[in-house]
């Protein structure tokens, strides 16, 4: 049996050995969600032949990143650990905007709102003096109407060089439709 199935059960192994170039593992808490996606990340490497960078292997835990990031060191070597797209969902998605962020109108070192950030704006938003009220009032309304409450902090933290942490996803997604050659640039590099 190959070393990297070692250790591991029967649906463990479907998972790790799928000809699938895409993946979901969805199990509960301490069931070995990260020793499977580990043992993948291996697999395709050693048996698919796959360059570390055109894999992306995405926890939602920080703790799970860095348990993924040491034990593919001892699977394949730091060298090549170091070349994967390895992280938590949010990591991930930041590094790109990071890079790609401009096609949609972030600026450079625009930052992650939390949410100290997001009740500054919501007061922000309510404190202006009255004379103003009535104008942001029909501004809030017609946001709120159209597109929600939250997309209106979420437009206020723009002009602050700020995203929702909850945006980033949607916020990379937005550029790469918007530069569809950006994702072959993403995936190559």
């Amino acid at each position: 049996m190959d070393s990297i199935l070692d250790g591991l059960n029967s649906a463990q192994q479907a998972a790790v050995s799928s000809p699938s170039p895409i993946l979901q593992v969805l199990a509960p808490p301490g069931s070995g969600k990260t020793k499977t996606l580990t043992a993948r990340v291996a697999y395709l490497l050693s048996h698919h032949g796959y360059r570390p960078q055109d894999v992306i292997c995405c926890t939602f835990t920080i703790k799970a990143s860095r348990e993924m990031r040491e034990r593919l060191a001892k699977l394949v070597g730091n060298r090549v650990q170091s070349r994967l797209v390895l992280g938590t969902f949010h990591s991930i998605c930041r590094r790109y905007l990071v890079t790609y962020g401009y096609l949609i109108g972030l600026r450079r070192g625009f930052g992650i709102a939390d949410s100290g950030d997001s009740l500054a704006v919501i007061r922000v938003l309510f404190s202006f003096s009255f004379l103003l009220f009535c104008f942001v009032l029909f501004w809030v309304c017609f946001w709120i109407g159209v597109y929600g409450f939250g997309s209106m902090c979420a437009v206020v933290l723009l002009c602050y060089a700020m995203i929702l942490t909850d945006w980033m996803g949607l916020c990379l997604l937005v550029c790469f439709a918007e530069d569809p050659e950006a994702v072959t640039v993403w995936y190559s590099a």
